[in-house]
């Protein structure tokens, strides 16, 4: 493919471009095949970029937006080049940002913070010189953003669209639209302005993509606008599971939505086997860690580097796709496809999927017969069928592997999304 043919695409997202924040991972296997030339990227937390799949940056954070505000500064937020880039960084979230202040009382006020977040970002202090400068010099043919939980993100996107005259492209990869359960007047009232923008965004934009065949149902019934799954790509591997002795089941993600209460179902559920569950997270919450230090076949090792994940599912026996069963969780992920599902698809390797069916993640690997799927009162069965089935095992691994090559091939997914971009546009 033709550099040249590719647009300018300034992205504009939460996360930068990584390979461990779950939005970051989504860019960089999306634009994997983008010329970095023509790539540039606006993001808002605080992360350093750790990959040179793009090159062409600009931060501002929620502190740089305060202290701006409060010091009348016009200065907000920071051009970063290649030179910025840290290849080093095991994570690109700042070291230590966690125990920072200002993350503290988002996490324990989280209701009060993201109504102090919208708010500070709508004072517009962000609409520097600089901020327009870059854009400039970047002469990006379209602006690609991705959406999230918070409104300033899509205020960001329209305002630099209107006054650079930018056509916009909408990406949906988490459903905040018809997952928002308000416990409160605050919540209730975030959650109508987000939707109006939400709206206003499906009017505005050219063009939009989905997270999985759930969402993009729901929303093309919703609001008329047709779209493309966007699925995250995969290298199928021709490695071949070890033969252990003994069953070893990893599990490296989040443990948000209650996921961990998933976890210890299955934790349970091996314990008359020869078994152990092996788990990765970057979990912050010492009473989960408790939880889950009680069983005897769960393995909680704390926080993992990509290369150091790549090696753990190589050695390991089945790879797990979890998801819990409370009504609020399921709500919240329903219309979401896992970015450890496309990782799990081409490792050759069992998948066990458990959840409910209704959940895009656990639908998807059923329909196509990927998986091992069970939900809570199947489990058992599941796991004998993992010990004693290897010709369901096989079939699992052998349509995983076709799945992958059919909907997360690298270069299908650059060429749909060039395809979109270019037709919208009129290039």
């Amino acid at each position: 493919m033709n550099k040249n043919d590719f647009p300018n695409v300034l992205v504009i997202s939460h996360n930068v471009f990584s390979k461990t924040v779950n939005v970051g991972r989504f860019l960089s296997d999306t634009f994997n095949e983008w010329p970095k030339e023509r790539l540039s990227q606006l993001y808002f937390y605080d992360e350093t970029p750790t990959t040179t799949i793009c090159e062409r940056y600009f931060k501002i954070t929620d502190k740089d937006v305060l202290y701006s505000l409060v010091t009348f500064k016009r200065s907000c937020g920071k051009e970063l080049t290649k030179d910025d880039i840290d290849l080093s960084l095991e994570d690109s979230i700042s070291k230590d940002f966690d125990k920072s202040r200002l993350f503290k009382f988002k996490k324990k006020h989280k209701t009060i913070s993201r109504l102090l977040r919208d708010l500070v970002w709508s004072f517009g202090k962000w609409k520097t010189a600089e901020l327009n400068t870059w854009v400039d010099n970047c002469k990006p043919d379209v602006i690609y953003i991705v959406m999230s939980d918070y409104c300033f993100p899509t205020k960001v996107a329209w305002y630099l669209s209107r006054k650079h005259n930018i056509p916009i492209y909408t990406s949906f990869e988490d459903d905040f639209y018809f997952s928002a359960n308000p416990h409160n007047v605050i919540e209730w009232l975030l959650s109508k302005k987000h939707k109006r923008l939400t709206r206003k965004v499906f009017k505005r934009s050219f063009g939009v993509s989905y997270a999985s065949e759930v969402m993009k149902s729901l929303y093309e019934s919703t609001f008329k606008k047709k779209g493309i799954i966007q699925y995250k790509s995969v290298t199928v591997s021709s490695d071949v599971a070890p033969q252990n002795e003994h069953l070893r089941l990893l599990y490296a993600g989040t443990f948000n939505f209650h996921r961990w209460r998933s976890l210890i179902e299955i934790g349970k559920a091996i314990e008359p086997y020869d078994a152990k569950l092996i788990l990765f997270s970057n979990n912050k919450d010492e009473e989960i860690t408790k939880e889950l230090e009680k069983y005897h076949s769960i393995d909680y090792r704390g926080f993992a580097s990509s290369e150091q994940i790549e090696k753990e599912i190589r050695a390991s026996n089945i790879l797990l796709v979890v998801e819990s069963f409370d009504e609020e969780s399921i709500a919240r992920v329903k219309c979401s496809l896992s970015t450890k599902i496309a990782d799990y698809l081409g490792a050759n390797r069992c998948i066990l999927a458990y959840g409910p069916v209704s959940v895009g993640s656990i639908d998807y690997l059923l329909k196509n017969e990927a998986a091992i799927v069970a939900d809570e009162s199947s489990l058992s069965e599941a796991i004998n069928q993992i010990v004693s089935d290897p010709v369901k095992i096989d079939h699992t691994i052998e349509n995983a592997k076709q799945l992958a090559i059919k909907n997360h091939d690298a270069k299908k997914i650059a060429l749909l999304l060039k395809s979109e971009l270019i037709k919208g546009i009129g290039l």
